[in-house]
């Protein structure tokens, strides 16, 4: 549930294994994907994006520059060229500034 972003406790993990599991306290596949379809409803789509983003904006400027970018690929094991980091950030009234608001990827 963790590598699906949830911060989730123990005490919550044994009572999803008490309600939904098997009497060993095993989820089956179905019951592990109902499980996590109801955790990935509650989501709010808008707080995701905020927070994917701040992955990014480490140095909290409220915008994606390559300096970030090259730092996520770096983190990720990703050798990209510059003219590819460019190209993922390219927006038409921002090609001076090279980089990524949040405001303009949200709205």
């Amino acid at each position: 549930m963790r590598a699906l972003g949830f911060d989730i406790k123990k005490p919550e993990v044994l009572k999803i294994l008490q309600t939904s599991g098997t009497e060993r306290g095993l989820l089956s596949h179905d019951e592990f994907t109902r499980v996590m379809t109801e955790y990935i409803l509650q989501r709010d789509p808008l707080e995701e994006i905020r927070r994917a983003f701040q992955l990014f904006d480490d140095d909290n400027t409220g915008k994606i520059s390559i300096k970030n970018l090259r730092r996520v690929a770096k983190e990720l094991g990703e050798v990209l060229e510059e003219e590819e980091l460019l190209a993922m950030i390219e927006v038409p009234f921002q090609k001076k500034k090279k980089i990524v608001s949040q405001c303009s990827r949200l709205f």
